[in-house]
């Protein structure tokens, strides 16, 4: 979850913070309020049908229609408070057409550096619900027919130093997969809780998992049902 502090205290007036984050995009109580300064959702079924599956108790990576069904009900109740569906969180949350975001941490720190850069005054954070949000890997892998596996395979080993792993880190705001890099992150990356996750958070974690074919077409239908308000 990603948000734009002083928009999201002054839309929610004397309501408090909720102690789960999910709360900011997925009740109605506190939607009704944030959609005058936006609320922005991921593009994608496969990004906003597990948290929402998850934030209603069901298996994040249900196999089960019955469970997207659900979770398509759930969403139905704030559809009308979403200002946008987007493929990025990062000028939404920068330039401020969106006050609150359901996105990827590491763009809604890109968004928070942006926010700095150009001197707009806004202070954006990204927030772990208490719930727990979902991790995924970003993946880097040679094909079978690759003409040269070696050099790609130099590269991998290159990427993964800690200090080139650190650099990347600093520059984007996405947590390493290098343990050996943490140390080289700046102070900043470092005391962010979303790169550097503390135990108790990381316990929280949802693991990534898969979908069938069938499920996604599931999936798909009941997303695209919601983003149409049907």
């Amino acid at each position: 979850m990603g948000i734009n502090k002083a928009k999201v205290a002054k839309a929610l007036g004397g309501t408090p913070m909720p102690d789960n984050a999910w709360d900011l995009v997925f009740n109605p109580t506190y939607t009704a309020k944030l959609k005058s300064c936006g609320i922005a959702y991921l593009d994608s079924p496969t990004e906003v049908m597990p948290p929402a599956l998850h934030y209603i108790g069901k298996n994040a990576y249900s196999q089960d229609a019955a469970d997207h069904k659900a979770a398509g009900e759930m969403l139905s109740k704030v559809r009308k408070d979403i200002r946008l569906f987007s493929s990025t969180m990062i000028d939404d949350l920068a330039g401020g057409k969106a006050c609150v975001a359901l996105g990827w941490a590491g763009d809604i720190n890109i968004a928070a550096g942006r926010a700095v850069e150009n001197k707009t005054g806004a202070e954006i954070v990204a927030l772990i619900p208490k719930t727990g949000g979902l991790i995924f890997f970003d993946n880097l892998a040679i094909t079978k027919d690759a003409k040269h596996p070696n050099n790609a395979a130099l590269f991998i080993d290159y990427f993964l130093r800690p200090e080139v792993s650190a650099a990347l880190t600093n520059e984007l705001g996405y947590p390493t997969a290098n343990k050996a890099s943490v140390e080289k992150l700046t102070p900043e990356m470092k005391a962010n809780n979303t790169v550097v996750l503390d135990p108790a958070a990381l316990t929280s974690m949802v693991s990534p998992s898969a979908f069938s074919n069938t499920a996604r077409e599931s999936l798909s239908s009941v997303y695209t049902a919601f983003k149409k308000g049907k």
